[in-house]
């Protein structure tokens, strides 16, 4: 099965394990790329149509891994048992088109596609269309392939005691089957321990209290053991590799997507082989769940192709724009006159992009643009009873569920009929009553009370619920690559609107745009963080260039232009160097009040960088910073202890480098029994604290800073904080590296007096630091084995 891969602080080293440990320090940048974000990415390939994903897997050879032309034709895929893991055919293609009937009638509907055009144009553009889908047809096989390389060389370099210890894994089990979801199978397997899933650290301990009675002299004897468990870190939503012993050499390896982690059981959904010619060959596929031992489940992170059908042409009914009709009460709705305007105006256009800078409101303005959409559909509905509105839905989607649940909790507030399509442990749990799993699940339990009651018709039921649910709702609410769920195959949505469209790959956002769209809608903002990508090759080739950012070259967003999240001096750097001096504060400071417990740099400026210069160091390919950790600690500390309304919980602790997050929460744990949300700045973006505390962690002569030269991370982590932010990073180093942003930040907290000088530890003159000095434990950076093998010659001739 596959998945988008992208705790608030995982252990990312370990899912990536670099073969050249000799390599330059700044090598080893690009191997913490931050794999929460990718986490969040999981979507519900559970629920994903097999017109949009295929069963990937990893290749052990570069070969393998570069499909030839004959591969990437292939129409007929099949599920191999016997021959391991790499018997999972790695493609993109779709493969729901296995019979020559399918493939006539596909044949017969691109024909009509181009009759459609003139002959010359009907050509030409076609021809641009396969190139669209080459392009990134190949660009997703590099991606996919980077990602499973990285999985084969943690199978082959980590034994199955090293995972399990650190919660990549979880071995001994025993399989049940516990029911069927559409076209897959429900297996729960039983673990002989309890598996920890709270983040509170990587092992929780266990205690055991035995009470023994002597037959001598009837005195009883109390013993107590502690066991420590792993954190388990393979969460809900994760892909899963299952297999008996090692899923690169078994007989039978199955892909699949864990659902639920309760006490000592595992839930994990399973897909079953797209050909299923005989319901023999599924009694063959599923008996071997039926209380079997032992079995090994392993995190799988997969890539989830979203360019796997050819891409259909955009075919409105008119070029005329119909007339926009507007609610009595449109004008007492909760909103400001950008976010009014860009409503109005869209709402008139084919394609139309909606920039929401950090606190504007985005996801607010979405949901108050799909009531207008309903109110104008169910208007011309009750004109025209018969009509094409009264059949027309509104897809509404997001690259993540989070995302998705956002949207659906405003549009239930509002009344709007919606139906959630995704597997209910990706819901929000007071939201699960607008799932379909949920209506289904009622629906049943309601035939089973009825005298009629017959279990060969349950698949009747649950037919008859969803075309009637469908019927019934104006709004589809999905995640971008879960709108191919086979529900909505024969749907058209002549509406799509995609929120967080900046951080979507334009493969990902083509996924909601095949059901015929006519209207496009994108939310997002090209100054935040873009999509993640592993390859360089894929990166190169343009993957990393999201569709919101590509067409904001040629169509002006509508900029909301009000925030409401931060203090008027917070907002300053950003509007001013990266916005254009474009943005205003929609709320009072008063509403901001500075929080006590530091000795702010300037009055009613709750912004501070605290010059540490500390020593960067190597921990599992990833950079960590002692000094800046243990400043951060103790600036936490203060601020909690002088503010009442303060908790652990209104921090946010960001940090490129997930060995100096782990850094902190371990100096942080002995100190508080809940710990502050800690995270890299690529999970933090959407999210907002009171009070955000950043460690830059980089601290060298060079002015190297990895994944801090990308100025749009900066962007992010100053706009997380409504209250007050404090950076605790290595002056020199900052405004030395190749970031312009980060230049002008320096150069601007220098101009705004708001520099400091740290509490914790003396501070290191890396100016007056000769070549020796660099050598000893308080170094700022390691000689190289250039100066190495020079200051030996010069020791050698002095000699």
């Amino acid at each position: 099965m596959n998945s988008i891969t992208t705790t608030e602080v995982d252990d990312e080293d370990l899912f990536k394990i670099n073969d050249d440990n000799d390599n330059d320090n700044d090598n080893n940048d690009n191997t913490d790329t931050d794999l929460k974000k990718r986490k969040r990415d999981v979507e519900d390939v559970a629920t994903t149509t097999t017109n949009t994903s295929t069963t990937t897997t990893t290749t052990s050879s570069t070969a393998s891994a570069t499909s030839t032309t004959k591969d990437l034709n292939e129409k007929d895929i099949k599920m191999n048992f016997g021959k391991g893991w790499k018997s999972l055919t790695l493609s993109v293609l779709s493969n729901n088109t296995s019979s020559e009937a399918q493939r006539q009638q596909q044949q017969q509907k691109q024909q009509q596609q181009q009759n459609q055009l003139p002959v010359v144009m009907g050509g030409v553009f076609n021809k641009k269309k396969q190139e669209y889908f080459d392009k990134f047809n190949t660009l997703l096989m590099k991606e996919m392939t980077a990602d499973k390389t990285q999985i084969e060389r943690r199978l082959m370099k980590c034994g199955i005691n090293y995972l399990v210890a650190n919660g990549l894994a979880v071995s001994n089990l025993t399989a049940h089957l516990d029911g069927r979801l559409f076209d897959e199978i429900i297996v729960r397997f039983n673990s002989k321990n309890i598996l920890n899933t709270s983040f509170d650290g990587d092992t929780a301990t266990t205690t055991t209290t035995t009470t023994s009675k002597s037959t001598k002299n009837g005195e009883t004897a109390t013993s107590t053991t502690s066991t420590s468990t792993p954190l388990l870190k393979i969460n809900i939503g994760d892909p899963v590799i299952i297999s008996r012993h090692n899923p690169l050499y078994d007989d039978v390896v199955f892909e699949g997507i864990l659902l639920e982690v309760s006490g000592s059981a595992i839930k994990v959904s399973i897909k079953l082989p797209p050909q299923q010619q005989q319901l023999q060959q599924q009694k063959d596929n599923t008996s071997i769940f039926r209380n079997t031992k032992p079995w090994r489940l392993d995190y799988g992170k997969t890539i989830e192709q979203a360019c796997s059908q050819y891409i259909n042409v955009f075919k409105p009914n008119s070029d005329s724009d119909a007339d926009v009709s507007i609610p009595p009460d449109f004008n007492e709705w909760r909103m400001n006159s950008s976010q009014r305007n860009a409503i109005l105006s869209s709402v008139k256009r084919r394609v139309s992009l909606i920039q929401g800078p950090p606190g504007t409101g985005k996801s607010a303005t979405a949901i108050n643009l799909v009531r207008l959409l309903c109110h104008i559909k169910e208007k011309l509905s009750a004109n025209d009873p018969g009509g094409v509105a009264a059949s027309q839905k509104i897809l509404v989607t997001s690259y993540t569920n989070t995302g998705v649940d956002n949207l659906l909790d405003g549009l239930l507030k509002y009344n709007v009929k919606v139906l959630r399509l995704g597997h209910t442990s990706s819901v929000r749990p007071d939201l699960l009553n607008a799932t379909l799993d949920h209506h289904l699940s009622e629906a049943i339990k309601q035939y089973e009370k009825s005298p009629n009651y017959n279990p060969a018709n349950i698949a009747n039921i649950e037919r008859d619920t969803k075309s009637k649910l469908l019927s019934q709702v104006n709004v589809i609410c999905t995640t971008c690559i879960a709108s191919g769920h086979p529900i909505l195959t024969n749907e058209r949505f002549s509406i799509v609107i995609v929120d967080e469209a900046s951080q979507a790959t334009e493969p990902a956002i083509l996924v909601p745009l095949l059901k015929q769209s006519e209207q496009l809608f994108l939310f997002g903002d090209q100054n935040q963080l873009s999509p993640t990508i592993f390859t360089k090759e894929a990166e190169d080739g343009g993957l990393s260039i999201g569709l919101f950012q590509r067409l904001a070259n040629d169509i002006t967003p509508f900029l909301l232009e009000e925030q409401y999240r931060m203090h008027s001096k917070l907002l300053e750097f950003p509007n001013k160097y990266i916005y254009d001096g474009k943005l205003k504060t929609g709320i009072d400071d008063k509403d901001r009040q500075i929080p006590r417990g530091f000795d702010w740099p300037r009055e009613q400026c709750p912004i501070a960088f605290v010059n540490v210069v500390g020593k960067e160091d190597i921990n599992n390919y990833s950079y960590m910073n002692m000094p800046e950790a243990k400043e951060i600690v103790r600036i936490l500390k203060a601020m909690v202890k002088e503010n009442q309304d303060l908790t652990t919980d209104s921090f946010g602790i960001i940090t490129p480098y997930s060995s100096q997050a782990k850094l902190i929460c371990n100096l942080l744990r002995p100190d508080f029994r809940k710990l502050p949300t800690v995270a890299t700045v690529d999970s933090f973006q959407g999210r907002e604290k009171e009070i955000i505390l950043v460690s830059t962690v980089r601290s060298n002569l060079g002015g190297r800073v990895g994944f801090l030269n990308d100025w749009r991370r900066l962007n992010v982590s100053l706009t997380r904080a409504k209250r007050g932010m404090i950076i605790v990073g290595n002056k020199q180093t900052l405004e030395s590296c190749p970031c312009e942003k980060w230049n002008q930040y320096i150069q601007w907290c220098t101009d705004e007096s708001l520099i400091v000088l740290p509490q914790t530890q003396p501070i290191v003159n890396i100016e007056s630091s000769n070549k020796k000095k660099k050598t000893k434990d308080n170094n700022i950076e390691k000689p190289t084995k250039t100066e190495k093998n020079k200051n030996n010659k010069n020791k050698k001739s002095k000699s």
